[in-house]
């Protein structure tokens, strides 16, 4: 009976050897998801009583920013097919960068929590 099993299992086990041998197999790179952009062009859009200007893709809708904080100037540009949204602030700098930059820091200790890939960094200054 001993022998029966071993043979059996020393087939099965040439078996797999020489029948799982048949092309090489190499592992695949790591890929990202590729998104298609349709055909689009771009055209200046500038906002009344707005010290900016840029362009703006034709297949994109900037309105403005209905937040309960939204300042003027405030605008969301968003691309419906993407399901995405640019969330846009703009405020002046009068000798207030300082506390622009830590506000700045500050929302993103906050956003930690919920996110990954957030890494902290302290600056020299």
């Amino acid at each position: 009976m001993n022998k029966i099993i071993v043979l059996v299992s020393i087939g099965l086990i040439v078996t797999m050897v020489l029948g799982g041998c048949d092309e090489e197999s190499t592992p695949k790179p790591r890929a990202y998801f590729r998104i298609d952009l349709p055909d689009h062009e771009y055209s200046m859009w500038e906002p009344e009583d707005c010290p900016y200007q840029f362009e703006v893709a034709d297949m994109a809708q900037v309105d403005a920013s209905s937040s309960d904080q939204a300042e003027p100037c405030w605008f969301n540009i968003t691309y419906p097919r993407l399901k995405a949204t640019i969330h846009l602030s703009y405020k002046p700098i009068e000798d207030n960068l300082t506390e622009y930059l830590e506000d700045a820091r500050t929302m993103t200790q906050r956003h930690m929590s919920k996110a990954s890939s957030i890494v902290a960094k302290n600056k020299k200054r």
